[in-house]
């Protein structure tokens, strides 16, 4: 089966790195019976395509003192494409922020928000989220516990 141009050997690289990006090109072509130069190749050309935007490594976030997770959804006072663009644009680099949706709804955006804690979170509501222009209303819903957290797609 191909999926948007990738194969069958595609799709194998992609569902073990996705599990473990730690693996060795030697190891993907043990565990797809490819060559090592055919394995590095494809590598090479997922990456370059941007199928493989990067490699990341999960932490444990309670352990890093950020045990805090909120999703805040937002509702802007304007639509008009340069208010979009600023809420966006300062919003973003906000170091809390560690994932930004434009939405459908009547909702425009979520964000996802990691602190250390209620203060913490306080302090980024008022200090920073708050002084962000073009917003007439904010909702936060406070994560209780987490039942199922996926990273990898199932090709």
């Amino acid at each position: 089966m191909m999926l948007n141009g990738l194969d069958a050997t595609d799709l194998a690289i992609l569902n073990l790195i996705q599990k473990n990006a730690r693996l060795t090109h030697k190891e993907i072509a043990a565990r797809t019976h490819k060559s090592l130069s055919a394995i590095q190749a494809r590598v090479r050309k997922l990456e370059d395509s941007g199928v493989i935007r990067g490699y990341i490594t999960q932490l444990d976030q309670r352990k890093i003192m950020r045990a805090l997770t909120v999703f805040v959804t937002v509702r802007l006072s304007s639509y008009h494409k340069n208010a979009l663009r600023e809420f966006r644009d300062q919003v973003v680099p906000f170091e809390e922020v560690m994932e930004c949706f434009q939405m459908s709804g009547d909702r425009d955006y979520i964000l996802k928000v990691v602190c250390q804690d209620m203060d913490a979170y306080n302090k980024f509501l008022k200090e920073k989220l708050s002084e962000v222009p073009h917003m007439s209303s904010l909702q936060s819903m406070f994560v209780i516990s987490e039942e199922k957290i996926e990273t990898a797609f199932r090709l």
